[in-house]
């Protein structure tokens, strides 16, 4: 397993897909059952989708904040 974020990931999941043929070759042998699967490579999109997750919650922190100061300025919470 190793993550891939970015721009990048696209290039090197089309490459290690376009090489796996070759890993197996170079796996078979040393492995010791009759068969070696297949081996495909998945673009794993989660790390993608966790920092856009934390984008959308920080936006919605400053936008509470930037609320929070107006109205503390229009209203004064001292009871006058």
């Amino acid at each position: 397993f190793i993550p891939l974020s970015g721009d990048k990931s696209e290039i090197a999941f089309k490459t290690l897909n376009q090489f796996s043929y070759g890993v197996k070759k170079r796996v078979k042998s040393s492995w010791s059952a009759k068969f070696l699967p297949d081996l495909r490579f998945v673009l794993d999109r989660s790390f993608d989708y966790a920092e856009n997750i934390e984008k959308l919650i920080s936006s919605r922190i400053d936008l509470s904040i930037s609320v929070l100061a107006i109205f503390k300025g229009v209203f004064s919470f001292d009871g006058k």
